[in-house]
């Protein structure tokens, strides 16, 4: 089956155009089945509630183990700093997924992604311009968690500030990014990064 990663309408193999938005179609499904939220086609965890996306693993030896108990196979990821966890190490609230560091419930309560790249290079220096304007700026990478170290590319860098700042943060991320080039002489590709939507 092909799938519309806008719409996330179901489509024949044979189709290549999504009929209603136009939309390239792609192979794999894009969407998280639990919160419906948009996923990349190499996320092992829904980036949005957190969960395991199973039907991507093909051998049980690929489940991620739980960084709190290595022996145990991970449910989740914490959506905040993206830890592997387990089911005696998970927090499930408001249907998202947590780690036991409950800073992380109240800094996702608090603050809202802006935005969500691949590169941590380019996670400092979003980071490094908007603290320049006042508005502080919390970053959390995957990479920084055993499972990822090896991950390459594959890890998320989440890039956070203010739900009150949200909006101001936006229309400078906006503004940076329109720059040519963005970052020095560095560029990312387009699908390793992702605005946020001010939601938290």
């Amino acid at each position: 089956m092909k799938y519309c990663p806008k719409c996330h309408s179901e489509y024949q193999d044979s189709a290549t155009i999504c009929a209603d938005c136009q939309t390239p179609l792609v192979d794999y499904v894009p969407f998280c089945k639990k919160c419906d939220g948009d996923i990349g086609e190499r996320d092992i965890f829904c980036p949005h509630c957190g969960v395991l996306l199973t039907e991507r693993i093909t051998n049980d030896n690929d489940v991620p183990e739980c960084e709190d108990h290595p022996s145990q196979p991970a449910v989740g990821m914490c959506v905040v700093c993206g830890k592997p966890i387990c089911r005696d190490s998970v927090q499930q609230i408001g249907g998202k997924f947590f780690c036991r560091d409950d800073s992380h419930v109240k800094l996702y309560h608090d603050y809202a992604l802006l935005y969500r790249t691949s590169t941590e290079y380019e996670a400092a220096m979003i980071k490094a311009n908007l603290e320049g304007t006042g508005i502080p700026v919390s970053v959390f990478s995957q990479s920084d968690h055993v499972y990822f170290v090896t991950m390459g590319d594959l890890a998320v860098v989440n890039i956070m500030v203010p739900k009150t700042r949200i909006h101001e943060a936006e229309e400078l991320l906006k503004n940076l990014l329109a720059s040519k080039p963005p970052f020095g002489d560095e560029t990312t590709e387009s699908d390793d990064k992702e605005t946020g939507d001010g939601q938290g």
